[in-house]
């Protein structure tokens, strides 16, 4: 059960089921400013390139990217005070 007050729950946009995959060319995380390349955010984050292919994304069954795992969460739908169940991924 999803507990909303005022908002739309964040897992109430997240298309399931969930996949794992590897970064692709021009795969795009959504933040709270728009878009940012995953090459630009590991840029960013300061992750070695021969690391960088290791690191696995979070995406839901429209391939939109999640998260990426240990980086960056997205910024998907607009952060609220919205209060409802997380999902979290070990």
């Amino acid at each position: 059960m999803n507990v909303r007050i005022g908002q739309t729950c964040i897992l109430d946009s997240i298309q399931l089921p969930l996949y794992v995959r590897s970064t692709r060319p021009g795969d795009r995380i959504t933040l709270s400013v728009g878009t940012k390349k995953v090459a630009r955010v590991f840029i960013d984050a300061k992750v070695p390139k021969e690391k960088r292919p290791l690191i696995p994304l979070l995406v839901d069954a429209t391939g939109r990217i999640i998260a990426i795992v240990g980086i960056r969460v997205s910024d998907f739908p607009e952060k609220s005070d919205a209060r409802c169940p997380r999902l979290m991924v070990k």
